[in-house]
Parts: structure tokens; C-alpha cells; sequence
């Protein structure tokens, strides 16, 4: 898929309380040009890091695994899946897809360009009422689930 690239596989450990304890499974050899070292935080929460697309990585918190995919360009979001996006400077569209129950999808605009993210709904749905939502500064993030029939931000 171009503009795709996806991030570090990795174990995820938490003790139930839906924190994140640690990350395991990590590339630790800087010479292997396919899979290069890189930075990982584990700040209780969350874990942030990127990968190539022959190792993704792969967030489970609590038994809900989430992809992690980077993009630049215009994307089709899928079930269970965070994406990190950069705008650029014209900014790109993240297309969700049709509602369905226990749905979940994160995106998050990680660059500080002007661009926006923006954030659209299939069809005749809606996001908390609105066809759209616009990601604007660096860091600005949006966590969404569906009932099924619509998409809700929480």
C-alpha cells in the first residue's frame, strides 16, 4: 500500500490493570539494515516506536491488539488499528470504515506541518454527530469506537 509503512511487532505485558508493563520481542541489532533499532517508550500507558513493514508492530493492552501503521498519503483506517498520520503541508484524508460493533480505531497526527488530518466517516455516518473531524496541531489524537451504527470519540 504506498504512504504505508508499518511499525514494530512487539509483546506487550500488563498485570490487568490495563497499564503497560513492558515490551518484548525487539530488534536489539543495528546492523541488520531491514530491521533497524529504534526508539521505544514505555511510559505505563502506551508504547510508541517504528519499524519497517517486515516487522510491525502490534499493541495489546488489556486483550485488544491494535496495529500500528504510519501514513502520509490518503488511507482506509481498518478495525483495531493506530494510526499514526502526517499531514505535510496539504494534508491527507483517513477514510473510516462502515460502522460495526466493537469496532475501535486510534489516529493520531504526529507531524507539526500545517496540514490537517482529516478524519472521515463512511457514508452517511457520522462521528458524534458530524461527518468529519479535523486533527490540526502535532500530537492531536482521536480514539473511536462504534456501536454499530455510527462513531463515537472517547
Amino acid at each position: 500500500m504506498a504512504g504505508a509503512q508499518q511499525g514494530w511487532r512487539a509483546g506487550v505485558s500488563s498485570s490487568g490493570g490495563g497499564g503497560v508493563e513492558s515490551v518484548t520481542g525487539l530488534n536489539t541489532d543495528n546492523t541488520d539494515p531491514l530491521n533497524p533499532i529504534v526508539g521505544v517508550s514505555v511510559d505505563g500507558n502506551s508504547i510508541t516506536g517504528l519499524g519497517t513493514p517486515e516487522s510491525p508492530l502490534v499493541a495489546s493492552v488489556g486483550g485488544v491488539v491494535f496495529n500500528v501503521v504510519s501514513v502520509n498519503t490518503n488511507h482506509l483506517a481498518s478495525n483495531l488499528t493506530t494510526i499514526w498520520a502526517t499531514a505535510g503541508a496539504s494534508g491527507i484524508t483517513i477514510d473510516l470504515p462502515p460502522a460495526s460493533s466493537n469496532a475501535y480505531i486510534n489516529i493520531i497526527k504526529i507531524d507539526s506541518n500545517i496540514g490537517f488530518v482529516n478524519v472521515v466517516a463512511d457514508g452517511v455516518q457520522l462521528i458524534n454527530g458530524e461527518p468529519n473531524f479535523e486533527l490540526k496541531l502535532q500530537y492531536e489524537s482521536i480514539s473511536l469506537s462504534s456501536d454499530g451504527t455510527q462513531w463515537i470519540i472517547y
